[in-house]
């Protein structure tokens, strides 16, 4: 709606960083949320990200464009009944993805991209990334996300190393999932509630 009047008709070498910029700003003069602008940016990047793989550019201009700072004030997390309402309404491959989601706070990109030699069973920790030092980054697992790998570990994909593999071993897309989790959470008759929203869940239930 807002990207193809003014991008449809430009090859991809005249993309540049500066129009992107130039989008932003027009955009935010257009009153739009920066939420809503960033993620219209983001929609372009992985476009270009797509291009990138099939070699018909060299970078992503998006990675030079710095994204808007966002209102953070927007804290949602469920009651207890809406946790009980979503359960009963998750298919049963994204049920496991939303109990890590819940009980380690990670962000649905880390989810995805867990893979088991990361999920240590034995000490109960899972290694996400690096720390500034250039150290792994360990979070430790509350017994129902380690019950939840345990199970998972039994049932592996052959062909795959990830934890939350698609059916082909590859990992899954963020739009499946999160679409996936947004009929659920229409099922269930929750309102206003994002995937990224487990988060805050996960901080409050912390709490």
């Amino acid at each position: 709606k807002h990207l193809l009047p003014v991008f449809k008709r430009m090859t991809l070498s005249k993309i540049t960083d500066e129009l992107i910029r130039q989008y932003q700003r027009d955009r935010e003069n257009e009153g739009s949320s920066p939420a809503s602008i960033n993620r219209e940016i983001a929609l372009i990047s992985v476009a270009f990200n797509d291009a990138k793989k099939w070699k018909w550019i060299a970078s992503n201009p998006c990675n030079d464009v710095d994204r808007l700072p966002e209102d953070n004030e927007r804290i949602r997390y469920l009651s207890s009944e809406e946790v009980q309402k979503l359960y009963a309404n998750l298919s049963d491959w994204l049920m496991p993805i939303v109990t890590i989601a819940r009980h380690t706070g990670l962000r649905i990109s880390n989810i995805l991209e867990l893979s088991w030699k990361d999920a240590n069973l034995f000490k109960k920790v899972i290694i996400v990334g690096k720390t500034k030092n250039g150290e792994p980054l360990g979070l430790p697992m509350n017994q129902t996300a380690f019950n939840t790998l345990i199970k998972l570990e039994k049932v592996r994909h052959i062909n795959s190393n990830l934890v939350f593999p698609g059916q082909d071993g590859k990992k899954q897309s963020r739009h499946k999932v999160s679409s996936a989790f947004k009929s659920a959470c229409k099922r269930a008759g929750i309102k206003d509630f994002r995937f990224h929203d487990l988060r805050h869940d996960f901080g409050s239930n912390l709490v």
